[in-house]
């Protein structure tokens, strides 16, 4: 009997029939070893063929992430330079609604072109009123032709200022969204230059007479320019002038007419009414000043200072002349800070981000000067060489030891009520007008008061997240915040706090307040041991480590913390003295009688 293998040159097929449901029978029949190498050379050209697809799919898939690495570079550059970011999700999913505008988006992040809105009616009413106020139709047109064509001519520099890429805004959209927002911001800083000026007529006259000589400069501007125009038009240099002034006519006629012929519309004033003062902003007939203000702080709701400048150096007039842009920012925001009103000082910047930024600068550049005027001077001693080197080295001592404190495991401080319980005495720092600036000496912390109200929460998540994303913005918001997190843990602590002055609660309960700051750093990255509060945190933690102050502090609650306390440890102590003295004369009597 003949064996067949399947792997020989032939193989065996067993055919099965069944007839009336006998059992059938087994056939087996030989296949030629041909039928095998026909096989075997289809599944050859198979192989080939789905290795040549793979081939294809493999560099077709090679050039697609390549693309995308080509792709993502440029925008890495773009992101060193960029300052007005998207909130990560991380950090807006604690509040989210804490980083949207509530009635005035300002930027391209919140800009929706297809809702029409009050707010954006009223932002085109505050271009046409700054165009007004030069009196002249033509004028205005050409200015409004100087804004547009430059703000289309700084279209990259804008875009780079942004995190994100807005590929559906074109670059006349994107000029006709800053020159909205641009006026719409300069006409609420002329507006509390004005309430400024009106309320400094009430102290005597001498602001009249800076608005005189304001005037008076701006008039002899214009007249200047008159005379250079006048001159031009005389016979000694004049072509030259003329011809620049008729290339500027041309470019304006061929931006007005356009490449098709389209000629432009004309600007329509009317000169008696427009310049009136316009009133708002209203929402629904309300007037939501404090709430615009707001907005003006949110970290997604910006655009670049740059433009602000640009379009009030364009529109202003010689009423305008001496206008500090951002001096009179910094007091648009007075009546929403934190400190309360009147509380910021004179500040020189070398470069201005956006509105936000310099609010934030605000607060951070006098504390940093202030810290470094309270460091430690080694040059006192220079006249004597080893005295000199020996009080660099006690300070660099105090400083090692300061930071060996620091990075002992402790990532905090206990609450304000444990504090109390150790010793810690709060007090309102006087003339705090820096929320930052707190102080620990001798188991006595002052702290600037904070005025908490309902929008508080919004105004520091959006000044912490700005610290977050701007790698430049020391995190000096984000350490106070979590400096509040660790003295406030419950209610009590806020009622502590609110007693002491530092706290001025604006909030429905102390429980509430007490849910602000507990919040307020949470998915926020913080380093304790670069903080500006790292010295602070130090100190703070061995005074409340050392026994002798809890037991004085114990001491104290239990026997003077009342009148009724005091009166009898002064009782108790007036008995003991009298005891001792009737012992003591009565062992005198008796070793000496008389």
């Amino acid at each position: 009997m003949e064996k067949i293998f399947p792997d020989h040159a032939s193989h065996a097929r067993q055919e099965f029939t069944t007839v009336g449901g006998i059992q059938p029978s087994t056939t087996i029949t030989a296949t030629p070893a041909s039928h095998f190498i026909k096989e075997e050379s289809s599944t050859s050209d198979t192989i080939e063929d789905g290795s040549s697809n793979d081939g294809e799919e493999d560099n077709s898939w090679i050039n697609k992430v390549t693309k995308n690495v080509n792709e993502v570079h440029p925008k890495n550059q773009r992101l060193h330079s960029c300052t007005i970011f998207r909130v990560p999700e991380h950090i807006r999913g604690c509040d989210v609604q804490a980083y949207v505008p509530l009635v005035v988006p300002i930027g391209c992040y919140h800009h929706d072109p297809s809702q029409k809105s009050a707010m954006r009616e009223f932002k085109w009413r505050c271009v046409r009123y700054l165009l007004s106020r030069h009196r002249s139709p033509e004028r205005s047109g050409q200015l409004l032709d100087d804004c547009l064509l430059k703000l289309k001519a700084q279209d990259a520099e804008v875009r780079k200022c942004y995190s994100e890429d807005f590929p559906k805004l074109k670059a006349h959209d994107m000029a006709e969204l800053m020159l909205l927002d641009g006026c719409f911001i300069i006409h609420l800083l002329l507006k509390q230059e004005k309430k400024e000026r009106e309320e400094k007529k009430m102290g005597g006259e001498v602001v009249l007479e800076i608005i005189e000589e304001r005037k008076e400069e701006g008039q002899m501007k214009a007249g200047n320019e008159n005379k250079v125009e006048e001159q031009g038009s005389g016979l000694g240099g004049g072509k030259g002038v003329r011809r620049v002034q008729s290339d500027r006519k041309e470019k304006r006629n061929e931006c007005e007419r356009g490449k098709h012929g389209c000629e432009r519309q004309k600007l329509e004033l009317q000169m008696d009414k427009e310049v009136e003062e316009i009133k708002g902003p209203f929402v629904a007939g309300l007037f939501i000043d404090h709430l615009v203000l707001y907005d003006l702080l949110k970290c997604e709701n910006q655009i670049p200072f740059f433009v602000i400048k640009i379009l009030f150096d364009i529109l202003k007039t010689p009423d305008d002349q001496g206008i500090d842009l951002p001096r009179c920012a910094l007091q648009l925001f007075c009546d929403i800070h934190p400190n309360g009103p009147k509380s910021f000082p004179t500040l020189k910047m070398p470069q201005i981000h956006h509105l936000l930024h310099l609010f934030h600068s605000s607060r951070i550049l006098p504390l940093q000067q202030l810290l470094q005027e309270k460091a430690p001077d080694t040059t006192r001693c220079e006249w004597i060489p080893w005295a000199t080197k020996l009080r660099q080295a006690i300070i660099k001592f105090g400083k090692k030891n300061k930071k060996e404190l620091n990075t002992t495991g402790y990532e905090g401080i206990p609450s304000a009520t444990e504090l109390g319980r150790a010793g810690v005495k709060f007090k309102k720092k006087k003339n705090g007008t820096n929320f930052l600036n707190i102080t620990f000496h001798n188991g006595r912390m002052e702290i600037p008061p904070l005025r908490v109200t309902d929008h508080t929460c919004a105004l520091f998540r959006n000044l912490i997240a700005f610290e977050q994303c701007y790698e430049e913005a020391k995190t000096y918001v984000t350490t106070y915040a979590v400096f509040m997190d660790c003295i406030i843990d419950e209610a009590k602590d806020a009622q502590l706090l609110h007693s002491r002055g530092v706290l001025v609660n604006r909030l429905s309960t102390d429980k509430a307040l007490a849910g602000l700051f507990n919040k307020l750093c949470n998915q926020i990255y913080h380093s304790s041991d670069n903080s500006y509060l790292a010295d602070l945190f130090a100190e703070v933690h061995s005074y409340y480590s050392s026994n002798f102050h809890k037991w004085r502090a114990d001491f104290m609650r239990r026997y003077f913390s009342t009148p009724w306390t005091i009166i009898s440890v002064i009782a108790a102590a007036l008995l003991l003295l009298l005891t001792i003295e009737q012992s003591v004369l009565a062992g005198f009597s008796y070793w000496h009688p008389l």
